[in-house]
């Protein structure tokens, strides 16, 4: 019993995966189960995983392989849906889990966010340590270093410019600061760690050197059926918001590995970087990957009996293992799964003079996680647990009435008996039946558990917040997956304990509901949620200062409750506005959504103002606001944030007449946030576009969103359509595009895209006014210093290195240290009409409320009238 004790608090077995099932994943398992290396892969972004390296050590070398990626990805492009933020950081996650599914390797995350692009090493350590210091980060690495306790770390960057992104270099000196003070206990979090070995991964086009390990990914693998080059590119096409599909390679496909530091086998302190340079020998040269390394001459008599009685249960269990027939192997991997968690409860005791030793710690619990997943999938055991409906309402102090019930089943598919001990809600307190029932093959056992719901369920990084460019979570060395599962998340599982062949192990499965649609099986995870949820239509609303206002505001409010609900629903206005009804109440039957109109009114000075919406129910009072973010990759999710919306009312003048035709790009709110300025807007199709059917001499300008020529091509087909309006006296405003803008003809004008492309990231980056007699700079806004305060996340990007003379450029901006570009804003007279092209990053200030953006871009739109001849 105290065996069981000890490993119910170290050893938690990870379920199947939908990929690691049958004669494949069963073979991968024991072929893997002398191999004891661990090799940990850092990086910035999530796709900038090496799949081919993490694909050949995983699946090819049955290696515990893990990537960490510093950031979610919050900041980078989303080309098949519309989230940004932190909700792209969500669909990224999820995209990075289901490329380790495939390639076999698990994932970790620190605490940083991606705030955009960055230059330098320097810019990204100001944005993540600007609150906790230029260490907090480090402090993340280091830990999970610690934890999973890798023989191997290889870095993606170097640390240099040549890494290009400031975020990938600062990732680079991360790994290398880590693989030194990991060992010195400078940082805080677990025990020391020396990994024996440092690489980085050569780029494309570098020499090979002394010191630099080649591995070959194409290598084929009868097992899978495929080469791991091929295994890799079908992880890496996970990635869809990157867009990450491409074949992989049926031949020969080299990874280059240059040795950056080492330290001798029995050496846990200085690193040795001359031996680097005289270059290494094999990828693991210095280290035992097989179980042997783990054997301890000064070990105990029961460690060492342990120990040695591993080998040969494994050789038992290879001997046995029969893909046709895995029954066969039923009984030498339960004896197996019984002695390595032997040996693993007795490598966690210090008592009686015996040293703890994190290796052999961290290894036996791996060689016990094989031999479980075996067993399990061996045995052919199954659970499954299974509710009536998708959400229940979490818990509270004031009431705490619904109970989730949910019905779970037992299968035993295999050819041995399994004997049901316990079925419990993980985290639950009162929801768990005790069978204690053999099962016998070919059959089923049912029950059901009840139980409420404490946590919430939703990502469990934004748990607790965050705060400026890192989230406010403790990094506790748990993987990603790990944290996925856990009770912190509010993930709802049922656990059951079985025994099989005399060797008790446990089991984890989601709870799901089963959606009753004809032409599909639909099964989502349930979800806890907020007893009533209330939100806005609009994040921001944008406003005219001085001008009476009187806007309908809308509030959606749902129920979570099982029961029908009298919900009140309060409306907060800030000083200078006024509600028609503070408070309305409206009856929610279980599960609905009601639409509550309110109207704000009065005439508000210049200044962002909040306003705050709540529901409650009897004594619950709730004031929080839900998004679903869905994707292919990954169950709905639900993120909560404050149910405020701002509203930014600004000093902005109109041009005469406008009337706005807009072509958008995803997740495009300017339109709306134009007609709230008081502009008529209409929105224009691409394809329609492209017919020579309607007026759009109607239109006062024609305003093209960012990267639209780029996500939609039909639009170059228009492109004569839109060169004749401004040729017969139109305003078209074209913003920021990629390669589609240095075709000839695009443009009325050419332009030239820097390699690598001409970014200015820093979003207080300093803008200098050149032409100050510049109408577009003048009317109907004087665009003044303050207009550029405040931006967020970056000024402009592709801005253009070079154009043509006819171009106006009125004014330049560049990062701190770099030399000024004149290329984003770019404004030409084109026949009677005018042409402007501008990579300022206008769409990103004006869903952020930036009033000196909205001020601007109202002067472009006014540009036809303003812009004569040249001079």
């Amino acid at each position: 019993m105290r065996y069981r004790f000890l490993l119910a608090a170290v050893l938690v077995a990870a379920p199947a995966l939908a990929q690691d099932r049958g004669a494949a994943a069963l073979g991968s398992l024991v072929e893997g189960l002398g191999t004891s290396a661990r090799v940990l892969v850092i990086g910035a972004h999530p796709d900038d995983d090496d799949t081919p390296l993490l694909a050949f050590l995983a699946r090819g070398r049955h290696v515990r392989v893990a990537y960490l990626s510093l950031t979610r990805g919050e900041g980078g492009l989303n080309l098949v849906g519309g989230e940004t933020g932190e909700a792209l950081g969500v669909v990224r996650t999820a995209e990075t889990l289901a490329a380790r599914d495939v390639d076999g390797a698990e994932q970790y995350f620190t605490r940083a966010y991606d705030f955009g692009p960055s230059k330098s090493g320097d810019d990204a350590r100001a944005h993540w340590g600007a609150l906790e210091g230029t260490d907090a980060l480090l402090d993340d690495v280091v830990k999970i270093v610690r934890a999973f306790r890798p023989h191997v770390i290889v870095t993606l960057y170097d640390g240099s410019p040549l890494d290009g992104n400031g975020q990938h270099q600062e990732a680079g000196r991360l790994a290398r600061e880590a693989f030194a003070r990991a060992a010195e206990g400078k940082q805080s979090g677990g025990r020391t760690w020396a990994a024996h070995a440092l690489y980085r991964v050569v780029r494309p086009g570098e020499p090979d050197s002394a010191g630099t390990v080649r591995l070959d990914a194409g290598e084929f693998s009868p097992l899978l059926g495929r080469t791991y080059a091929e295994v890799a590119a079908e992880a890496r096409a996970r990635h869809r918001t990157q867009g990450g599909a491409a074949r992989g390679p049926l031949g020969a496909s080299w990874i280059a590995l240059r040795l950056v530091a080492s330290r001798d086998s029995g050496d846990t302190g200085e690193v040795d970087t001359v031996a680097a340079a005289k270059g290494a020998r094999t990828f693991f040269a210095g280290v035992d990957t097989t179980l042997a390394r783990l054997r301890r001459p000064a070990g105990s008599a029961a460690m060492t009996a342990a120990m040695d009685s591993l080998a040969p249960a494994i050789a038992a269990v290879r001997a046995a293992y029969r893909p046709e027939d895995p029954s066969r192997a039923v009984v030498p991997l339960a004896l197996l799964t019984k002695l390595a968690a032997r040996a693993a409860a007795l490598a966690g005791v210090t008592s009686g003079g015996a040293v703890y030793d994190p290796d052999v710690a961290r290894s036996l619990e791996d060689v016990w996680r094989r031999a479980h997943d075996a067993l399990v999938l061996a045995s052919g055991v199954a659970i499954e647990a299974t509710a009536e409906r998708e959400t229940v309402a979490h818990a509270t102090v004031a009431d705490s009435s619904d109970t989730l019930r949910v019905r779970v089943a037992a299968y035993d598919r295999g050819r041995w008996p399994v004997r049901v001990d316990l079925a419990i809600m993980a985290g639950g307190a009162k929801g768990r039946v005790v069978p204690e029932v053999m099962l016998q093959p070919d059959s089923v056992w049912r029950d059901s558990v009840a139980d409420v719901v404490r946590s919430v369920t939703q990502p469990w990084w934004r748990f607790a917040g965050r705060e400026g460019d890192l989230y406010s979570f403790n990094v506790d060395g748990r993987s990603e997956r790990e944290m996925q599962e856990s009770t912190e998340a509010g993930a709802l599982r049922v656990m059951m304990r079985l025994n099989v062949a005399g060797t008790d192990f446990s089991l984890y499965t989601p709870i799901v509901y089963r959606s009753p649609e004809p032409s599909r099986v639909a099964e989502r995870p349930v979800a806890a949620v907020p007893g009533l949820v209330v939100r806005f239509d609009h994040a921001v609303e944008l406003a005219r200062a001085g001008v009476p206002l009187a806007r309908p505001v809308r509030l959606t409010v749902t129920s979570g409750y099982a029961t029908p609900r009298d919900v009140d629903v309060t409306l907060e206005a800030p000083p200078g506005l006024r509600v028609d009804s503070v408070t309305r109440r409206v009856a929610l039957s279980p599960g609905a959504t009601a639409v509550v109109p309110f109207v704000i009114s009065g005439t508000p000075r210049a200044g962002r103002f909040v306003l705050k919406a709540s529901a409650a129910s009897g004594l619950d009072k709730f004031g929080w606001g839900a998004g679903i973010v869905t994707a292919d990759v990954m169950p709905p999710q639900r993120l909560y944030f404050p149910a405020w919306s701002n509203v930014v009312a600004m000093d902005v003048a109109l041009p005469a007449r406008p009337y706005v035709g807009y072509v958008s790009s995803v997740n495009d709110g300017v339109p709306l946030l134009l007609s709230q300025l008081g502009i008529p807007v209409t929105q224009l199709d691409p394809s329609q576009l492209a017919m020579p059917t309607g007026d759009l001499s109607l239109f006062s300008a024609i305003v093209i969103a960012p990267r639209a020529y780029d996500t939609a091509p039909v639009l170059l087909s228009a492109n004569t359509r839109l060169l004749d309006y401004a040729r017969r006296g139109g305003t078209v405003v074209v913003q920021q595009g990629q390669a589609a803008m240095e075709q000839p003809g695009v443009l009325p004008f050419p332009i030239a895209l820097g390699r690598p492309p001409r970014l200015v990231t820093d979003e207080a980056s300093p803008v200098r006014v050149l032409d100050a007699a510049a109408r577009v700079l003048a009317a109907p806004n004087r665009i003044v210093d303050r207009d550029f305060e405040d931006w967020v996340q970056d000024r402009a990007a592709f801005v253009p290195a070079s154009f043509d003379p006819r171009w106006r450029a009125p004014l330049e901006v560049g990062d701190p240290g770099e030399s000024p570009t004149r290329g984003a804003l770019l404004v030409a007279p084109y026949g009677r009409g005018t042409y402007v092209y501008t990579t300022l990053s206008l769409q990103r200030q004006l869903a952020a409320g930036v009033p000196g953006a909205a001020r601007l871009l109202v002067n472009l739109l006014g540009a036809r009238s303003v812009v004569g001849p040249r001079q």
